[in-house]
This record gives C-alpha cells, sequence and structure tokens, in this order.
C-alpha cells in the first residue's frame, strides 16, 4: 500500500519535467531486462528547513517505511539498515563519496526530496487544473529555480534487507508538479556566458564582410564599427522596408535586359556612346553610392567581389 502526498512548497533545484534517459554512478546509460534504455523523469525538490510543513512532510515517508519494512525500524522508528534509501538528503551535508553538497546552487538550508517516474507529471499553472490547460512544453516554463508544488506516491522499493546487491528503502513518484506564480532566481547549469565572453574582447570583423545589426550595435555602448565595414540598415533620412504603408527605399537595379543594354523604347538611335565603364550599385549595398563606400576604404574591386556592385562596359 503507497502513501499519498502533496508536498509543501519548494524550489525545483534539479532535473526536469520530461522524461530523459537515465544514467548511473558513472554517467552510463540504465538499461532495462531486456537492453533496452530506461527513461526517467527525476525531480529534486528543496524545500526550507524552517518550512511549518516540512515536519508533516517527512512523517509521511516516517509511515511508510514503517508500512514497508517494520522489521527495520525500532520502537522509536529509527532505522536500523545503514544504507537505508529515503530519498531525502540534507542540503548542508555531505554526498556519498564525503563531499559536501552546500555549495550546490538552492542545497544549503534545505531538505533535498527526491523523486522519479518513468511516467512525465502533467504539470499545471497555480489555480488553472483544467485538462485543457496542462502545461504543454513544462521544460520551457517550468526552469530551474522555480517555485513548485508536486503531488505523488511513496512506496517501499521492493528490496529483501538480506539483499546485498540493492538497497533497501522509498520510491517517491510525483505525478502532478503545480507552478507558482513567484518570482525567482533561475539556476542554470555549466559556464555563464556572461563572464566567458563578456570578460574577452570583442571580435572585429574582417574589412569587406557586412556587420549584420545586433546588441553590438544598437545597445548601449557599443563599439564602433571598423573602417570599410557597412551595417544592414536602411541608409540615414529613409524609411525601413517593410514597414505597413511605407514603400521600401528605392535601390538602383540593372535596365531590363542584359546589362549595358538600352532598355526597349528609351529613344530613337543607337546610344551615346560610354565614357568608360558603368557601375551598378547592388541591393546588398543598402542604397549606398560607390563615392560613398569609396570614402569607407571599399575599392572597386572590393564592391564587386562582395556583390556589392557590377561593372557594366
Amino acid at each position: 500500500m503507497s502513501t499519498q502526498f502533496i508536498s509543501p512548497v519548494g524550489r525545483l533545484v534539479q532535473g526536469s519535467m520530461t522524461l530523459q534517459p537515465k544514467k548511473d554512478m558513472k554517467g552510463q546509460p540504465v538499461l532495462t531486462d531486456t537492453g533496452q534504455p530506461v527513461n526517467e523523469c527525476f525531480i529534486a525538490l528543496a524545500i526550507r528547513k524552517d518550512d511549518k510543513d516540512l515536519p508533516a512532510f517527512y512523517a509521511l515517508y516516517v509511515a511508510q517505511a514503517k508500512l514497508s519494512f517494520p522489521h527495520l525500524l525500532d520502537a522509536s522508528g529509527n532505522i536500523s539498515h545503514p544504507r537505508f534509501a529515503w530519498k531525502v538528503q540534507d542540503g548542508d551535508g555531505t554526498d556519498d563519496s564525503g563531499q559536501s553538497v552546500a555549495g550546490k546552487p538552492g542545497f544549503a538550508g534545505h531538505y533535498i526530496f527526491k523523486m522519479a517516474t518513468r511516467y512525465a507529471p502533467r504539470c499545471f499553472h497555480l489555480g488553472k487544473y483544467d485538462i485543457s490547460q496542462v502545461i504543454q512544453n513544462p521544460d520551457e516554463v517550468i526552469r530551474k529555480g522555480c517555485y513548485i508544488r508536486v503531488s505523488g506516491t511513496i512506496d517501499g522499493n521492493g528490496v529483501d534487507p538480506s539483499n546485498r546487491q540493492a538497497v533497501p528503502g522509498l520510491f517517491v513518484s510525483p505525478n502532478l508538479v503545480e507552478m507558482m506564480p513567484w518570482a525567482y532566481d533561475e539556476i542554470v547549469s555549466g559556464p555563464d556566458a556572461s563572464k566567458v565572453f563578456g570578460s574577452a574582447p570583442v571580435p572585429q570583423a574582417p574589412p569587406g564582410v557586412v556587420v549584420t545589426a545586433g546588441p553590438l550595435l544598437t545597445g548601449t555602448g557599443a563599439p564602433p564599427v571598423p573602417a570599410g565595414i557597412i551595417t544592414q540598415q536602411p541608409p540615414v533620412g529613409l524609411p525601413p522596408a517593410g514597414l505597413p504603408g511605407l514603400a521600401p527605399p528605392a535601390v538602383a537595379a540593372a535596365p531590363a535586359g542584359l546589362p549595358g543594354l538600352t532598355p526597349p523604347g528609351a529613344g530613337l538611335g543607337p546610344p551615346p556612346a560610354a565614357a568608360g565603364p558603368q557601375f551598378i550599385m547592388q541591393p546588398s549595398a543598402q542604397g549606398s553610392t560607390r563615392e560613398a563606400l569609396h570614402g569607407l576604404g571599399w575599392t572597386d574591386d572590393a564592391l564587386i567581389g562582395a556583390g556589392h556592385m557590377i561593372r557594366v562596359g
């Protein structure tokens, strides 16, 4: 017989709301008896040690241990098996290797309740419990560090205490998760991108590269654009392309027909001889003139090579 529970509100400090490949202590995939990989939803819920509802919640664990392993408990409710798996960890204590866990995000000052299931729990926002309101992409919504409440069951894991190859204990399975609408500090795993890239020099694009608009170009304190680089933005004084009711800025284009030929109906007689090669700016030049780009350090060969201009004649 299992024990039903609704946990106090705590923080999600490890795990996720969806099924993920389960791994053992050495990081190797856990397989079923038939050799198939085990997929599991794992949740580590951190509950403050001073939470008024903590004692009653933990009492449910003790009650289930007495029910499942009565021969392992003394009159005071203490477990005689030294490795009994309570699925509860002291956030100020140590792990199985004797290493402190207090430095893990969200652990200090809490007890960590670990739960797992091979069926992903249904997740809801506080007060929105209709089946149509189930959170469809819970890992995108319920992030590590947020406040949740969990409903589930506590069972004995069925291990015979005389079996030295396994550890008797409890199996705690979540089936419903409720997210609180409270502000929280997200727990992010891995290196901090702002510290890694933020302390490094800002890279400069090589000559001839078109730099697209982005945070470095539009944010406060943006670094200067290197000489010879143009950004893909409309020229000053012209409306940006694509705004409702506004035509895109005019861009010079090659005449109809083959380059260098006058369009039909342009006049009688042959066209006057060109004094020299003609240059036609392309859309990628964003409306900039050949002369303006020369002033930025571009040469004709560089403009043609980059596709910003074509030579006719």
